[in-house]
Formats: structure tokens, sequence, C-alpha cells
């Protein structure tokens, strides 16, 4: 397997928002999503990192 490395620039890891439903549906808000990256992408981010840890407590 070969890997590639990604363009320089700043990568910035992004929460996952989720619709307020109750606790055992939890679908993820997509439009917020979009938003969000978006407006990061408008304050010259490169690139985002979705999927992963933010440092938060995993429940």
């Amino acid at each position: 397997m070969t890997s590639v490395a990604l363009p320089p620039g700043i990568y910035v890891p992004i929460p996952t928002f989720f619709l307020d439903t109750p606790a055992d549906e939890q679908p993820v808000d997509v439009d917020t999503v979009a938003r969000h990256v978006q407006f990061l992408c408008s304050a010259g981010v490169h690139g985002v990192v979705c999927m992963g840890s933010t440092g938060e407590a995993v429940h």
C-alpha cells in the first residue's frame, strides 16, 4: 500500500453535530455540519478532519 502526503496547510478536526431528537435516534445534523465547514473554509482552512477525536469524552 502506498501513501500520499496531504498538501501543506491547516486541517481542522470538526465535531459531529446531531439533531435535537430522542437519545435513541441521534441523526447527524448535516445542514449544520455543512455550514460549519463552509465557515471554516471561508476563514482559510485547507481541509477538515471528520469522524475523529476532538478531545471530548466518549459516552
